[in-house]
């Protein structure tokens, strides 16, 4: 634990000898009392064991860096983002926890949830499938959101159109479609908490529902055919980015936007714009979300030219409430996508002069 924190407060300030010499010695002295405690077990692996393997796997490489933050969430978000795991350590933890039979057979307080973090948030980075299992049911975590809403939200979520059923059409498709109708289940107990906030549940139900949902999405196989792939690979940079923005580190940005920029790129090749412009229209946008601050983001701009809607700033308006068949571009994602929006249509102005 002294590792983990003096790993923190260097990220977060310049470090001086001193704050390098803890860091140091927290570790080495972490890696000791582990091999100690390995050579007095007998074998048998106990969950402190796993609690100093799981911090040592997080704090494998900690940069001194300049955060851009300061609200606390966004802090954290951007320390942890921004960490190279130990690759050994984060391989033997996922092994030794099957080894005791899964996360569920861990008895320290927290330790299964801090476990399955890991494993999924590590997943999510390099975009791989997670290796252990979910800590929860995301059907009862749905299900316990739908018990709080109220006659407008179970209108609303009625009424919603579905972009999205062209996925029946593929294998693994309905399963995406899933997780999709689900993903709209946690926006709506959203929608809910800004009207009623004493009625939803508690806010680690949302929190563990949206990690459920991610680990659900990164099992899928990745689409056979470009349209059903550039709806899975949105999807999860969607989950990603919703509730708040990912700090552009960590590879998460570069890898998604570089598979999701290959997929629109062999969909616009298929002359799939002419069948399914406004879903292509929205796979776009949230590709230029991730690629904001990045070289990258031009190419998604030019992508739009295809699209169903007048490219200017006027027609913002229509983008949103295109993506309202998808999921929308609304409360925390409405200012970067309409920032997409706004550059990628000052990007084709000064080609026109050009």
């Amino acid at each position: 634990m002294i590792y983990a924190g003096a790993c923190y407060q260097s990220y977060f300030r310049d470090a001086v000898r001193d704050d390098d010499l803890l860091q140091l010695q927290s570790k080495q002295n972490a890696l000791k009392y582990l091999r100690e405690a390995v050579e007095r077990s007998d074998g048998e692996v106990t969950d402190e064991m796993l609690m100093t393997i799981a911090l040592l796997a997080i704090h494998g490489s900690v940069r001194q860096h300049h955060p851009r933050f300061t609200t606390p969430l966004y802090r954290d978000n951007e320390f942890y983002s921004s960490l190279r795991f130990d690759q050994t350590h984060l391989h033997a933890l996922r092994s030794l926890v099957r080894q005791k039979g899964g996360l569920a057979e861990l008895k320290l307080h927290g330790l299964s949830n801090i476990i399955s973090m890991i494993d999924t948030f590590q997943s999510l980075m390099n975009l791989s499938k997670p290796e252990l299992e979910s800590l929860y049911s995301v059907e009862s975590l749905v299900e316990q959101l739908q018990e709080t809403w109220d006659n407008v939200a179970r209108t609303r979520f009625a009424i919603q159109k579905d972009g999205f059923d062209f996925l029946d059409g593929y294998e693994g498709g309905s399963q995406l479609r899933q997780v999709i109708c689900r993903i709209r289940i946690l926006l709506e107990t959203y929608a809910l908490s800004l009207r009623k906030p004493r009625q939803v549940p508690d806010l680690m139900v949302a929190v563990h529902t949206r990690r459920s949902l991610q680990h659900a999405v990164l099992k899928l196989e990745p689409g056979e055919d470009c349209l059903h792939e550039s709806a899975r690979l949105a999807t999860i940079i969607f989950l990603a980015e919703l509730g708040w923005t990912l700090p552009v580190v960590g590879g998460f940005q570069a890898r998604a936007t570089k598979l999701l920029l290959d997929a629109l790129n062999k969909c616009t090749h298929d002359q799939h714009w002419e069948t399914h412009p406004e879903f292509l229209c929205w796979a776009t946008v949230m590709g230029g979300l991730a690629a904001r601050q990045t070289v990258r983001v031009q190419d998604f701009a030019a992508i739009l030219r295809h699209g169903p809607v007048p490219w200017t700033k006027d027609s913002w308006i229509q983008v949103k409430a295109l993506s309202l068949k998808f999921l929308p571009f609304e409360h925390e994602l409405t200012g970067p996508c309409h920032t997409f929006w706004d550059n990628a249509c000052d990007l084709h102005a000064t080609e026109g002069m050009d």
